[in-house]
């Protein structure tokens, strides 16, 4: 089908360009709230999700995402 590589492509980078976004987001929170996390962990340990961790990991996906975009065999005279 003609312009089925880029139009997987594409989806792959929307993906990608999402899990950044949240990553990036969860990145924000994680410097913004890092002093009142600190008092909360010491009064109630492990019942906090970290966001760093969660960042870590969205963004691992959305290189995974990116990484699939990019094995993808697309012929640049078909359009």
């Amino acid at each position: 089908m003609e312009g089925e590589p880029y139009k997987i492509q594409h989806e792959y980078h929307q993906r990608a360009a999402g899990f950044l976004n949240q990553a990036l987001a969860f990145d924000e929170q994680s410097s913004k709230l890092s002093a009142y996390l600190f008092f909360v962990e010491a009064k109630y340990p492990n019942s906090i999700i970290d966001n760093d961790e969660m960042a870590i990991l969205l963004y691992k996906q959305g290189i995974r995402e990116l990484e699939k975009a990019v094995q993808l065999k697309v012929d640049a005279n078909s359009k």
